[in-house]
């Protein structure tokens, strides 16, 4: 996981003491991230838009940056 993410096994040992607590925080940050999409507002189409900017965000950002730090 700390390869995948680009950052040292130690830097995520200091913040989670084991695997359960990371899997909880992770868990924990999508479901938040997923009940702020119930308060979007607008047309439909600008709904749509803003859940699918709001949900793909951080993996295309995460994705587009290990591309560019493999290259």
């Amino acid at each position: 996981m700390a390869v995948q993410s680009g950052v040292s096994r130690g830097l995520i040992t200091y913040y989670f003491r084991d695997k359960q607590q990371l899997a909880h925080e992770l868990l924990a940050r999508y479901l938040d991230g997923i009940a702020v999409l119930t308060n979007v507002t607008g047309t439909p189409d600008e709904r749509l838009a803003a859940i699918i900017a709001a949900h793909c965000s951080p993996w295309t950002r995460a994705s587009r940056s290990s591309a560019w730090s493999s290259a």
